[in-house]
Order: structure tokens, then sequence, then C-alpha cells
């Protein structure tokens, strides 16, 4: 007979496995379906655009002290890497893909690979946590749903087959977002991940400026000795603040004409959900003292879109258009906040005193991972993304919707 110990480790081995497997399965198919639909459409201007005057007649040396040239944010790490694949394109024959997907193959690349790191991130700890059996498996189904919650976000998967740096920058922000759920103060990774992050987008600098703040409001919360917390704040942010910085004093002035307050007031309001989503976030991690150090992502988020009408207010000062597109990372709000109940959940389940409470503790925590699991239009958006991926490998998949579902109304 099987000891109820050895039970329980069977019970989280096959859970892990499973876990994995659909995960990976979810992921390939996004990598997979990406492949398709950036080769159904040509190049179009702003890709030929970046492509002529920001990649093939400048150097990497040329791109990254000088920035991305005739850009609106000229933050170098984008080009730099699509200048790679365009110097290797002939060695390696394209990889066998059609010139417009061989192009966009860093930015699905870098979209896929941001949830394979967090998956593996998380998944680490919480295998290597003391948890109950019951609570690891509620937190492994919650980390289940956040590839569908991100790749399959219509704006994520559009701007996943484009050349542009959107993909790129809110892969990173998105990775920075888990890690400083892991513990920012302590945490090297964290430190790693804003130094390509500040090299993604000018627009980066709010973002910094909104963890920074978050950073200390949520020091002082812990009365952390202030000269401590600023000399920690200096090692963390310094260097990508100046890197971002650098990059923001080559922007040039442009003289765009597109979109008012009225146009962006009425897209910021429309996305007023947020405020919601993080303040229940943030009240996760206070509620129980434990998890007061997780309130650094959702707070700096709950900043960063207060800071909505200022940074559209710079965007017009230098001459640029509004496009939501300049929010893009707006996208990141309901992965965050999965993330931030994946990481405040076990302070709760250890802190039921009840079989009853532990019980309710765990059923509503299952009930959030199913809120966002079992979306109709996420779950449309998976089918024709695992039909384009069938194709890949010659299996014909029966459709019951448009293949290429590229624009859609925000969900």
């Amino acid at each position: 007979m099987f000891s109820r110990r050895q039970y329980h480790l069977d019970i989280g081995k096959i859970s892990g496995v499973l876990f994995i497997a659909i995960y990976i399965f979810i992921v390939v198919t996004f990598f997979l379906s990406q492949l398709v639909v950036s080769s159904q459409k040509p190049l179009w201007g702003d890709e030929k655009n970046g492509l002529q005057s920001s990649i093939i007649n400048h150097s990497y040396v040329d791109i990254l002290i000088n920035g991305a040239k005739l850009q609106g944010s000229p933050s170098p790490l984008d080009y730099l890497a699509c200048k790679f694949l365009y110097r290797i394109k002939e060695k390696v024959s394209y990889f066998g893909l059609a010139q417009e997907t061989y192009f966009r193959l860093f930015a699905n690349f870098i979209t896929a690979f941001s949830m394979l790191m967090i998956m593996f991130l998380f998944k680490k700890e919480i295998s290597l946590s003391k948890d109950s059996t019951a609570v690891k498996t509620i937190q492994l189904f919650m980390l289940l749903c956040l590839p569908l919650v991100f790749l399959f976000n219509w704006k994520v998967y559009y701007y996943a087959a484009e050349m542009r740096p959107y993909a790129l920058w809110n892969s990173l922000f998105m990775i920075v977002l888990a890690v400083s759920l892991l513990d920012a103060k302590n945490n090297k990774l964290f430190i790693a991940m804003l130094i390509p992050l500040s090299l993604s987008a000018t627009a980066v600098i709010f973002q910094l400026g909104a963890i920074i703040l978050a950073y200390f409001i949520v020091g002082f919360m812990q009365k952390e000795d202030s000269k401590d917390l600023f000399n920690k704040a200096i090692r963390l942010f310094a260097i990508p603040f100046l890197l971002v910085f650098y990059y923001c004093l080559r922007v040039g002035k442009m003289s765009f004409e597109g979109g008012d307050w009225g146009d962006f007031l009425e897209f910021w309001i429309r996305k007023s959900d947020i405020i919601l989503m993080m303040a229940v976030s943030i009240a996760l991690c206070l509620i129980k003292k434990e998890n007061t150090k997780y309130a650094i992502a959702p707070l700096a988020f709950l900043i960063l879109f207060i800071m909505g009408p200022i940074e559209f207010w710079v965007t017009k000062l230098r001459g640029f258009f509004f496009a939501d597109r300049q929010f893009i990372y707006y996208e990141l709000a309901k992965p965050l906040f999965l993330l931030t109940a994946i990481k405040c959940m076990p302070a709760y389940a250890r802190g039921a005193k009840s079989k009853f409470a532990f019980i309710s503790v765990i059923l509503f925590f299952c009930f959030i991972g199913c809120v966002f699991m079992f979306n109709s239009k996420r779950l449309t958006k998976f089918h024709n993304a695992a039909a384009d991926a069938l194709r890949i490998v010659g299996i014909n998949f029966k459709e019951t919707m448009p293949p290429n579902f590229i624009i859609q109304q925000d969900e």
C-alpha cells in the first residue's frame, strides 16, 4: 500500500509533468501560428523604413551609440537584434522561411521566450516551496492560464508578427514585473533584466519611474531604514535609468498630427478596469504581512496607469501622434494580476484555521484562474492559432473561425 506521503508525492510529480507539457504546447502553438500569420502579410511602411534607414545602412556600434535613426524611439536593442538577423540571412538561408517571416522572427521568438522564462522561474519556486500539494496544484493551474492570457491577447499577438520594437519592449516589461514578484530587492535577475528593458524603448523611463516610486513606498511600509533603502535603489536603478535617459536625449522633434486629448481619454477610460485589478492585487499583498514585498509590481503598474495623461502630454509635446500601441503595456494588467495571485495564495492557505477556510481559499484562487482561462475570445484565438500551427506540420484542421484574427476590439 502507498503511504499518504507517497501518494501526495506521486500526485505532485504527475501534475508537474502535465503542467510542463501543456504549457509548452500552448507556447509552441503560438510560435508556429505566428510563422503562418507573419508570412501572410507583406512588410509595411514602418517595417521597411526601419529596415532601410535604421538597420541596413548602419553598423552595430552606430546603432548602439547614436540610436536607431528616424525612429520615434531610438532605443537600440530591437534594431541590433534585427541587424544580426539581416547579417546572417544568407548564411542561414532565411531558415527556409519567407523573408517577411524571417525578419519578424525575433519579435515572435522573444514573445514566446518570455513565457517560457517566467514558467521556469515560477515553476521552480513552486516546486521548492513547502506548501501543500493542493496549494501547489492550484498555483500550477493558475500559472497554466498565463500563456493563454498573455500570448493570445490581440495586441500581443499582432505585434509578435511585426518587425517593430513593441513585442520586445512589452515582453521584457512582462519579465521584469514577473521577476519583481520573486523578491525584487534581493534578486540579481531583476537587476539584470532592467538593463535590456532600458534599451528597448524610451517610454521605459515612465515604467522605471513608476517602479522606483513603488519601491520606495513599499520600503517605507516595511519600515526599512531610509539610508539603506536609498543605497539599494541606487544599485538597482541607477544604470538602467541612465541608459534610458541617454536615449531619451536622442529623441528628435517630430511634427506628426493625429489623436487629441479626447482620443486619449476615451482610450484611457476604457482601460480603467486596470485600477480595480491592481487595487485587488495590492490588497492581496497588504492584507498578509508576508506578502507585502510582492506589492511593488502591482503598485508600480497602478502608478503607471495614473501617469498615462502625463505620458500622453510628453508624447504630444515632442510632436508625435497618439496611437494606443504606445500603451501596449496596459495589456499586461491581467497577466500581472494572475502572477500576483499565484504569489500571494500560499500565505492565505497557511493562515486558514479550519479545513473549510482552507478549501474556501483554494476555491477562490481556482476561480480566479478559471475566469482568465475560460474566456471565449481568447479560446477562439487559441483555436485559430492551433489551426495555423497544425497547417505547418501538414495537418489540415477544419476551422470554424477565420484563421487570422489580426485586428479585434479590446477584450
